[in-house]
């Protein structure tokens, strides 16, 4: 049985935009890491989503039907941080293939846990390049 999303595991992404018009085509893959369910406060739109999700499969976001400050919630600055995928006014989908799942250990989960405090929310006016999108 492949590995499934579970809350404090471990997930690693590749992920690729798909670009709009007038550019058209797709980015270069991206890694995204993050352990699921280590935002005190909930799990955000993004991770909900993620759920029966295993390893291998991927997973597309509509940019244009989403806010993705709101979708990704306290993981959005986190994941313009590690992709470097901030303007999304071209973008037409995002394609997450799922490449792993681990088990942290706790120190990794601690350091998640303060990473994760530390960004706080984005209003868009934070200078992180997202635009307010």
């Amino acid at each position: 049985m492949p590995s499934q999303v579970e809350i404090l595991k471990k997930l690693i992404f590749d992920v690729s935009a798909e670009l709009g018009e007038p550019e058209g085509g797709t980015t270069d893959k991206r890694r995204f890491t993050f352990i699921y369910g280590i935002v005190p406060e909930g799990l955000s739109d993004f991770e909900r989503a993620l759920n029966g999700l295993s390893k291998g499969e991927t997973f597309t976001v509509s940019v244009h039907e989403i806010n993705a400050m709101v979708y990704f919630d306290r993981l959005f600055l986190i994941f313009t941080k590690q992709t470097e995928l901030v303007d999304f006014r071209n973008m037409k989908n995002l394609v997450f293939e799922l490449k792993d799942v681990q088990t942290p250990g706790a120190t990794e989960i601690v350091s998640a846990m303060a990473e994760v405090q530390k960004t706080g929310g984005c209003s868009g006016d934070c200078d992180c390049g997202c635009g307010g999108h």
